[in-house]
């Protein structure tokens, strides 16, 4: 083997040598990589509410395109996305939530669009509503470092997405088309649930009732 390719064979063993050790030194060999994963606080709507969504969205596919998204999983945003690496400090204080949550109404209605291609269904906003929103995002922002969505001010808007992906000329027909249907929704939110985000896909990955009772209401029940 000649002098220079000697050298660059030398010099390539280096490199990798320092590599290894650079990779050994930070604890980055053999640590096993945690995907970063989304999760997203909602309320699922009523089994009545989802059948009507489905004919909608149909409808809405048959009139715009493939190229039309639809929501695979009906709900209320409680909580807009964030990315975490462990499931498990949200579950207790989902647990923890709902635990200290009545029931309440919701009531769904009429049709609205958002400029980014989306079309949704209006949500009215309760005080028990905006009161189990506030809270989520305030104890995850003190307890556990989510920072507020820049969307989640006192101005955030309730809806229930339909579609998404729509050209301006295809929502354009498409509010209107939707708002001709005059929707309306009314039932009982008694479940909250927590959405998760794989990397690939959105699941529902967890769901419980609301079990906290109102001390009015119990009395009223009682006859107090």
């Amino acid at each position: 083997m000649g002098k220079v390719a000697l050298a660059s064979t030398m010099g390539l063993f280096t490199a990798i040598r320092q590599r290894l050790s650079d990779r050994i030194g930070s604890g980055a060999w053999g640590r096993r990589r945690h995907p970063t994963m989304q999760l997203g606080y909602a309320i699922p709507v009523s089994i009545e509410m989802h059948e009507a969504m489905r004919k909608l969205q149909l409808r809405l596919l048959k009139e715009h395109g493939s190229r039309v998204r639809i929501e695979g999983i009906p709900h209320i945003t409680l909580k807009q996305a964030f990315e975490i690496r462990e499931v498990e400090p949200f579950e207790r204080h989902f647990d923890t939530l709902v635990s200290e949550t009545a029931p309440f109404d919701v009531h769904v209605r009429d049709a609205g669009a958002f400029e980014e291609g989306i079309v949704f269904l209006g949500v009215v906003e309760t005080p028990p509503l905006v009161a189990l929103r506030k809270r989520i995002v305030g104890d995850l922002a003190t307890g556990l470092g989510v920072a507020p969505n820049p969307l989640e001010g006192d101005r955030y808007r309730f809806h229930v997405t339909l579609a998404e992906g729509l050209d301006p000329s295809s929502l354009r027909r498409a509010r209107k088309e939707l708002e001709e249907t005059s929707p309306d929704f009314r039932f009982r939110c008694d479940t909250v649930g927590l959405l998760l985000h794989t990397g690939r896909e959105w699941i529902s990955y967890k769901s419980a009732k609301l079990a906290h009772r109102d001390p009015c209401a119990q009395s009223k029940l009682q006859g107090g």
